[in-house]
């Protein structure tokens, strides 16, 4: 990886705020304070939430100070707070996420967040944090930088500022225990509550107010029919509401199952996965292509049972 916050990453601020070699304190602590959000909001969306984390492990620190316009170098805490969880894993995965990001400022592709996050609900937290963060410094160019020998400084990523058009254009208005006032297209992240006499419930945690908004579906369990699919794992898939249509999409399995209803895109993914499973198992590997036997391995890997 180009970047590890474990050693350190090092931002290269020129201009206004720079120019003296030195930063004002309260610059200073606007940047350490955005990046720290920027890393927790990271861990909370990509880390895997069966496995316990303690978000005080993404804490940064003041490492050091070089002038060359201004220099401050920030690195994970060595503060390491008790926890279940690999932290070493975990500030792995962050890591990786956070170089990605940088790439995507540094080409000003923030489209691709899109991609990179579909369900709103992460998005959102990633998108906002992001341009608080690449909006840090004004209109002072700044670079993450390498320092090579002779204090020789060798740019990584410039980071190039969100703007506040293609923010508005990723980030999905959420309405929580709200109504909308007029009659539109909504989806909503829905909690089922069954109480003792075996009545289930649904109650609206959040509305999802945009005619094409794309949440997450990860399913452990795959039913069709009168066969039922356990998986050691959840499967991640997205779920896109567009016009008049629900669309379930597992991009590894190439599985789209679509519906009036979520109830009928979730009937139609089951089918979906039913025929690939089978239909995979029955072919022999001489006559599948690469790609196929890869999703072939995959799918019997994933399922851990068949009742």
């Amino acid at each position: 990886m180009k970047i590890d916050l474990n050693k350190g990453i090092s931002l290269e601020i020129e201009g206004e705020i720079g120019k003296f070699n030195t930063l004002p304190i309260d610059t200073l602590i606007k940047i350490a304070q955005n990046l720290q959000d920027l890393l927790k909001t990271i861990a909370v969306a990509d880390l895997d939430s069966r496995d316990p984390i303690h978000l005080d492990n993404f804490n940064i620190e003041l490492s050091g100070f070089k002038e060359a316009s201004a220099v401050p170098q920030f690195v994970f805490t060595h503060r390491i707070q008790e926890s279940i969880g690999d932290v070493d894993k975990q500030r792995t995965v962050v890591n990786k996420t956070f170089e990605n990001l940088m790439e995507i400022s540094s080409k000003s592709e923030y489209i691709k967040l899109r991609t990179m996050y579909p369900d709103a609900s992460r998005r959102n937290s990633v998108v906002n944090k992001l341009y608080d963060f690449t909006n840090s410094f004004g209109n002072s160019p700044v670079s993450i930088v390498n320092y090579k020998a002779k204090n020789k400084i060798v740019p990584i990523f410039q980071i190039k500022r969100f703007n506040i058009d293609a923010k508005k254009e990723l980030v999905t208005e959420i309405v929580e225990n709200g109504k909308i006032e007029k009659e539109e297209h909504a989806v909503a992240s829905v909690k089922l509550r069954t109480n003792n006499k075996g009545k289930t419930t649904r109650i609206i945690e959040q509305l999802y107010k945009k005619s094409a908004t794309t949440l997450s579906y990860s399913p452990d369990v795959i039913v069709f029919e009168n066969k039922v699919y356990n998986l050691h794992f959840p499967l991640r898939s997205s779920l896109l509401k567009e016009d008049d249509y629900f669309v379930i999409h597992n991009e590894m399995l190439d599985i789209i199952g679509t519906g009036i209803t979520e109830d009928d895109a979730e009937k139609s993914f089951a089918e979906e996965f039913d025929f690939i499973y089978k239909r995979y198992n029955q072919i022999e590997e001489i006559n599948l292509s690469d790609k196929l036997k890869k999703i072939k391995y995959f799918l019997n890997y994933i399922v851990k049972s068949i009742e």
